[in-house]
This record gives structure tokens, sequence and C-alpha cells, in this order.
């Protein structure tokens, strides 16, 4: 149960990861419907980003789950709104980055060209990064007004995850607040405290 669990909190940093800019960007601030497929399951799922905050909002087996970033204190909390409790743990995005091999610019990561998508001018990029299991290919779509991508896939589709209905201002700074009432959880062994 232990390894279920640590391994559900990894899982859940790489896509929080996902939800970041990608680089110097404009103060995006938008909410969107988060549509992941993994070997052909299709998950929905609530992304909201303002500025260096992000909240990821998913469905789990044993029920919903919230991550949120928060940029600028370096922290990240993983809600668990059916228990009112949490996870917290330090946030470094370029020791992260690093740490999941994600590409950057020359690194396994190869500017293809514009591309229009979900009505957003975004650069296309075909991406590599070296696993355990060898080389990962995939493209990313990096939308040029929100400094996020959009759209990743892995060359042979096995994963594919796309922000649909984006939804440019609005979000409030409530929703990236600790829930009053919650209750703070020690963290599982192996994961960064």
């Amino acid at each position: 149960m232990r390894h279920r669990k640590g391994k559900m909190i990894w899982a859940l940093l790489v896509a929080a990861l996902l939800a970041l800019p990608a680089g110097p960007a404009p103060a995006a601030e938008f909410s969107a419907i988060i549509v992941t497929t993994l070997r052909g399951e299709a998950r929905q799922g609530k992304i909201y980003i303002k500025g260096d905050k992000v909240r990821r909002e998913f469905a789990q087996s044993g029920g919903a789950t919230i991550v949120v970033l928060q940029g600028d204190k370096k922290i990240m909390w993983m809600l668990e709104p059916h228990t009112q409790s949490y996870l917290e743990m330090p946030f470094d995005q370029e020791a992260f980055a690093k740490m999941l091999n994600q590409p950057q610019e020359g690194e396994g990561k190869k500017l293809v060209g514009p591309e229009t998508l979900n009505g957003y001018v975004t650069d296309k990029y075909e991406t590599a990064v070296e696993t355990a299991a060898g080389t990962q290919r995939g493209a990313m779509w990096i939308a040029k007004k929100l400094g996020v991508p959009i759209r990743i896939e892995t060359a042979d589709k096995s994963f594919v995850q796309e922000y649909k209905d984006i939804k440019e201002g609005g979000v409030d700074d409530a929703l990236f607040d600790m829930p009053a009432g919650y209750r703070k959880k020690a963290m599982p062994p192996g994961m960064p405290k």
C-alpha cells in the first residue's frame, strides 16, 4: 500500500510539472479542462493557472485529489478532500525538471514550427527523453500567449494530455489557499520532505 501511495505521489508530481510554464512567459491566468489519455483510457480534470500558481483537480479511485503548487513559496500541497488532509513538500521547478529529465531546448527538444491548436498559436516541439526503458519520443505544443504546453503526447500516443475549453482570466486567488480544517499528514518513506 505504501509503495502504491508513493507511486501515486510521483505520478501527481509529474502531472503538476507538465502544467508549469515552459520558460519565461507572460503571467498566464486561465482555467481549462485537462484530458489525459493513458493507454486508451481517458480521464478529465480541471486546471487553474495564475502566474506561478497552479491548481489541478482530478478524480482517483479513492476520491478527488487536488494538487496546488505555490511557486512563490516553493511549496506543493496534495489535498485529499475526502479525508480533509494534505501532504506538503518543497518544490523547486528547475531541480524537479532535471530529476525528471524534462527536455530543454537543443537537448532532446527540437522546434518543429508553429501550429494552431484549440484556437491558440503554439510552437510545436519534438521531444526525446532518456529513461530506464530507452528513449521516449513525443511532441508538445506550447501556447505562445499562455507559455504552457497545451498538448503533450508520446510518439505512440499511449500518453496524451491536452487542455480544452481554455478560459482566460477570472481565476480566484482562494483556489490556491489551504482549505480550513485540513490536517497535515506525514510524507511516505522515500518522498521529499
